[in-house]
């Protein structure tokens, strides 16, 4: 399943909202796009006092790969 809280995504999917993502096992804080059949995460990326970094005026963005678990709540 692919699922994204970007509204610009053809997956976007609202319930992303209210959905714990893990990957590896450990659960995801501001994840903006899940597939769990291949495995990608794409995480929005925050500075070290927590803040989301913002580069040429939008949020940036990282990929993470491994086991990802999406639970709808």
């Amino acid at each position: 399943m692919i699922i994204s809280a970007d509204e610009s995504d053809p997956y976007f999917h609202p319930r992303l909202l209210r959905a714990n993502i893990f990957l590896d096992g450990v659960l995801q804080r501001r994840c903006v796009r899940a597939d769990d059949e291949l495995g990608v995460l794409v995480i929005a990326e925050t500075a070290p006092d927590g803040r989301l970094m913002i580069e040429n005026g939008r949020i940036k963005k990282s990929v993470k790969r491994g086991h990802v678990e999406i639970v709808l709540l």
